[in-house]
């Protein structure tokens, strides 16, 4: 008998290992395959070692085929949400998020989840795949949030630096949305890839009005194909 730790713990590969060696031979030298397979980057090898440690030599336990009628009505109903979520979004980064996870979705079949530092990698996956026009508004958008958040970022700290130093502290004015989430995950990912410069008092607001103007271009990407359906 295997002794069984309730408590939910990360199992690393040295714990893994230990205990696929306490199995029977049969089913350790499957699993050892099996667990071969998490340190590559093929998910095709993963999903048939995945099957044959599932199957009646090894495991015995059934895997239902999955049903392509209830996994496109799936898809389907999934991507009708995010667009009714990118239709009513206001902020910035958000929106930029939500629109780059259904192009995602458009050009590969596959419902992706991803945290918002992750964005800018799926942005440029997207440029194998989207019309050069429509790559270049997605990729100055994008640069445009990151300017944003680091002026944001810098007002913020001579704001601090200001009253540590005992004198009035500047106003910041910020649209509705986006400066309360510009320390969200998302645009922390983001504003990581680019430096601080100098900014004028009124930068923070002037990029918000230039994000806020040029939001609708980069919704229409992805809801001019709603209409469509």
């Amino acid at each position: 008998m295997i002794p069984v730790d309730t408590q939910e713990i990360s199992l690393t590969l040295e714990d893994r290992i230990k205990i696929i060696g306490q199995l029977p031979p049969a089913i350790s030298k499957q699993l050892k395959s099996l667990e071969t397979t998490l340190r590559g980057k093929d998910v095709e090898t993963f999903s048939q070692k995945f099957e044959t440690v599932c199957g009646m030599e090894c495991c015995g336990v059934f895997l239902k085929k999955p049903d392509k009628k209830k996994e496109r009505h799936l898809l389907f109903t999934h991507r009708q949400s995010l667009l009714g979520k990118v239709e009513q979004e206001e902020d910035p980064a958000m929106t930029l998020h939500l629109v780059v996870v259904i192009l995602f979705q458009q050009f590969t079949g596959c419902m992706l989840h991803a945290p918002g530092r992750m964005v800018p990698s799926i942005v440029t996956i997207l440029g194998t795949h989207l019309q050069e026009e429509e790559q270049k508004i997605l990729l100055s958008f994008q640069q445009l949030i990151i300017k944003y958040i680091t002026a944001v970022r810098n007002m913020e700290e001579a704001k601090r630096s200001s009253n540590a130093n005992g004198s009035e502290p500047q106003k910041l004015e910020t649209g509705e949305g986006t400066a309360e989430t510009a320390k969200d995950s998302e645009k922390e990912g983001m504003a990581e890839s680019n430096g601080g410069d100098e900014q004028t008092d009124n930068e923070p607001t002037v990029l918000l009005s230039k994000l806020n103007s040029e939001l609708p271009i980069v919704k229409a990407i992805v809801l001019k194909t709603k209409k469509d359906q």
